[in-house]
């Protein structure tokens, strides 16, 4: 081991001045100004050593923690469409160890609206879109951990005698000949 020493006036910038600053709790007691003291410096691997090591340890536990796994896209799918009417869908989002920003959904290519309560909320119905007419949307995912983009959903809504995919529910309807020929009416509808 190497060791240097060097001597200091205490308050006192001689020709060979040497400025260095250390709590005066270090200095032996009884120091005051123009004390001489003498300060050896040596290196210590071992602390250094142990201070790498320490530092290494907890850089893997971070990337234990926090590296190994990221959010998922989400998975951006159809459940109906209509005329005028898209019903889309997603598994739940996966955020891994992310807390979320926001879930938002566009429409060819631009912000239409946030999804509330994305955590829970796993599906939307968009209405007000023309009549066959070709529209893409895609769920962007936004979180501490990046922005992460669902696939692109191109489709085409339908057009006017194309009923299918139009939802009808009964309430109670106490004439089963009636039930009978309303459900036989929506079957040739396709709807």
């Amino acid at each position: 081991m190497v060791m240097d020493s060097f001597t200091f006036t205490v308050g006192k910038l001689g020709e060979r001045a040497h400025l260095i600053e250390f709590p005066s709790l270090l200095l032996p007691p009884g120091v005051s100004s123009g004390s001489i003291v003498n300060i050896a410096v040596h290196r210590n691997l071992a602390e250094e050593k142990k201070q790498k090591r320490e530092f290494w340890e907890l850089q893997d536990k971070i990337y234990e923690t926090f590296g190994l796994e990221s959010p998922s896209p989400p998975e951006l799918q159809v459940r109906n469409i209509t005329q005028t009417s898209v019903t889309l869908e997603w598994p739940p989002i996966h955020l891994a160890t992310a807390t979320l920003r926001s879930l938002d959904i566009y429409r060819n290519g631009e912000r239409l609206a946030v999804i509330p309560n994305p955590l829970q909320n796993t599906s939307t119905k968009l209405s007000g879109l023309e009549m066959n007419t070709q529209y893409s949307f895609q769920l962007i995912l936004r979180t501490t951990a990046g922005t992460y983009p669902s696939n692109v959903l191109k489709l085409t809504t339908h057009t006017m005698t194309d009923t299918s995919g139009i939802s009808v529910c009964f309430g109670t309807v106490d004439d089963p000949v009636l039930l009978e020929n309303a459900k036989q009416a929506l079957d040739e509808m396709k709807a």
